[in-house]
C-alpha cells in the first residue's frame, strides 16, 4: 500500500511531529541505543524488527519518541513487519493483575498528548482487527492485551 493511501499514516505523523528526541540521549536497554543517531522517520525496518520485543525497556522519552517508527512500519510495509505489531500490542498494554508491568506502562504512556493517544486507538482499531484478522485470536494473551489496550486507549485523556 503506497504511503499517501492510507489516512492513518498522516494521523500518526502528525500526533508524534513536535516529539522532542530524548533530552538525555538515553533510549533504553542496550539494544535499544542501537536506534542512537536515528530519528524515528528514519529507522531502518530491519532494525525495527530487531527491536520489536524489546518495546518495554524503552526509556519513557525513548518510547514515546520511537513509537510512531513502529507504528508506521504496519502500515507502510505490512508484508515485513512480521513481530512488529504483536510487539506494538504488548507494549501498548498491561498484564492485568500484575502489578509491575501496569506500573511500567503507565509510567511509558503518562507523557501521550490527547492526540497521541487517538493515533494510538486508531492503530489498534485498524492493525489489530483488519489486518490481523482472526489469527491472533486464537492467543489467549493477545485476546486480553488487546481488550486491555482498547480499553486504556479509549478513555486516555491527558
Amino acid at each position: 500500500m503506497a504511503e499517501q493511501e492510507h489516512p492513518l499514516i498522516e494521523q500518526i505523523k502528525l500526533a508524534f511531529a513536535d516529539v522532542p528526541y530524548p533530552s538525555d540521549g538515553y533510549i533504553g536497554g542496550e539494544n535499544l541505543n542501537r536506534l542512537s543517531g536515528h530519528t524515528w522517520q528514519s529507522v531502518p525496518l530491519d532494525l525495527l524488527l530487531w527491536l520489536s520485543d524489546e518495546m518495554m525497556f524503552f526509556s519513557v522519552d525513548g518510547f514515546r519518541y520511537f513509537l510512531p517508527a513502529f507504528l508506521l512500519a504496519t502500515l507502510t510495509s505490512p508484508n515485513d513487519a512480521d513481530t512488529i505489531p504483536n510487539g506494538l500490542l504488548l507494549a501498548l498494554s498491561y498484564e492485568k493483575g500484575n502489578n509491575n508491568s501496569r506500573f511500567r506502562f503507565f509510567s511509558l504512556v503518562s507523557d501521550f498528548t490527547d492526540n497521541e493517544a487517538r493515533a494510538v486507538r486508531a492503530w489498534l482499531d485498524y492493525y489489530v482487527v483488519w489486518n490481523l484478522g482472526d489469527t491472533w485470536k486464537r492467543i489467549p494473551m493477545l485476546i486480553e492485551r488487546y481488550e486491555t489496550a482498547i480499553s486504556f486507549w479509549t478513555y486516555y485523556k491527558t
